[in-house]
């Protein structure tokens, strides 16, 4: 019989770390029994910060995948990388809070990125709320 098993007590949500991987960038990408051996050159990666407890992800098999963020403020030298991560396709590298290394996408079906500035209220802060999007059949593979 097989059984699913949980750890009650190693259970945090969300996650820590983001990095955008263009297609172009992967140098090995080898599934294995839902997880995947995964290799890139980081020259072209994008590593994005986030205000802390802002990031996210879900998966349904009906709506996809959704990798949700917070940026502070946007700037002339982050804006351009937004607009880069925007008109193009992404693997989505990620660490979870259980410290589980995930990749969002594979090499037929990437992500695509959108995001959205608000310079907020007097008192309030400027941001850059973000998330990466995609019609995806599997939810994200462990990285072994």
């Amino acid at each position: 019989m097989l059984k699913i098993n949980f750890n009650d007590n190693a259970n945090l949500g969300g996650i820590n770390s983001v990095i955008a991987v263009p297609l172009s960038s992967v140098q090995k990408f080898d599934i294995l029994d839902n997880s995947v051996t995964f290799e890139f050159d980081d020259a072209y990666a994008i590593e994005i910060y986030a205000t802390d407890n802002t990031l996210k992800y879900t998966y349904s098999q009906k709506d996809g995948i959704k990798i949700d963020g917070e940026s502070p403020q946007i700037n002339k030298d982050n804006q351009f990388l937004f607009e880069l991560l925007r008109c193009n396709y992404w693997l989505v590298l990620f660490n979870d809070n259980n410290e589980n290394r995930r990749i969002a996408g594979d090499l037929n079906n990437q992500l695509r990125f959108e995001y959205e500035t608000d310079t907020a209220f007097i008192g309030g802060k400027n941001a850059v709320t973000w998330n990466f999007y995609g019609d995806t059949i599997n939810e994200p593979y462990f990285v072994v």
